[in-house]
């Protein structure tokens, strides 16, 4: 899918679109971008109530420092990773699918809006690269 010049900017070709309001932008600079807006009165960089379950983990979990972790609480602020994690949290949640099934589709979409298709999306890269440095990190400090 071929995408037009990036309406934020407007000087770079767009590579993604936004999932919330399909404005065209070439780079997270330009999604997080004061001039990237929505018809809300809550701006997309501030956390926001979700029907989503809590994010917040037991004390005892032991991905608590995950959670913990300064750059995933402000990541996980954006408003686009939040709508993008419920999809995949809603397929994992479906009881009428088998669980092999459910792991095929999450990591269709996960897969899509990493590396291709209409809803590709950087900051989910950035989200899923760093989650899995901070998960490498921890089982090499485990060894």
């Amino acid at each position: 899918m071929l995408l037009g010049t990036c309406t934020i900017c407007t000087s770079e070709q767009a590579k993604y679109k936004c999932p919330k309001c399909d404005v065209q932008y070439c780079s997270i600079k330009c999604f997080k971008s004061p001039n990237h807006k929505h018809d809300e009165t809550t701006p997309d960089s501030k956390p926001t109530q979700t029907s989503a379950p809590s994010l917040e983990p037991s004390n005892d979990s032991k991905y608590s420092y995950i959670f913990n972790d300064e750059k995933v609480k402000y990541m996980l602020s954006f408003k686009s990773l939040q709508i993008h994690l419920q999809s995949i949290y809603s397929i994992m949640k479906n009881e009428s699918i088998p669980f092999e099934k459910k792991i095929d589709q999450a990591n269709e979409k996960l897969t899509s809006l990493r590396s291709t298709g209409s809803q590709e999306n950087e900051l989910v890269e950035e989200f899923c690269q760093y989650i899995t440095h901070l998960l490498n990190n921890k089982s090499t400090s485990s060894s």
